[in-house]
């Protein structure tokens, strides 16, 4: 029926293989959806499968694109997480500015996992 929330936790259940068999093309598939229609989870699960190429081909560009989106709508992990591609220049150069400002925004929001990867770079 389209919703977007159901199809992200289909996604995730798909992904854990939690009461269906494992499959990451057809987990890919569903975040996709439910990312399509802004749901921030979504974005940050497909985001990371793009990355990794993980049921997907990688593509870099589009899955920072829907980390950024996640991240942008205030998705802890998601700022998180680009936040570590940033630090360590995985897929992408070095950036130390980047990563203190996903830091800033997730520690804003009240991780303490940010704020404590926050005061070790700075």
């Amino acid at each position: 029926m389209g919703y977007a929330p159901a199809q992200n936790n289909l996604g995730e259940m798909y992904v854990r293989g939690i009461g269906v068999n494992q499959n990451l093309n057809y987990a890919a598939d569903l975040f996709r959806l439910a990312a399509e229609q802004g749901e921030v989870r979504a974005q940050h699960s497909l985001g990371m499968m793009l990355i990794k190429g993980e049921g997907v081909l990688p593509d870099i560009n589009e899955g920072i694109t829907w980390l950024k989106k996640s991240a942008n709508t205030g998705h802890v992990s998601a700022c998180i997480d680009l936040a570590d591609i940033y630090i360590k220049g995985l897929y992408l150069d070095q950036n130390k500015q980047q990563a203190i400002h996903w830091l800033k925004k997730a520690a804003a929001l009240g991780s303490k996992e940010a704020k404590n990867k926050l005061d070790k770079l700075m």
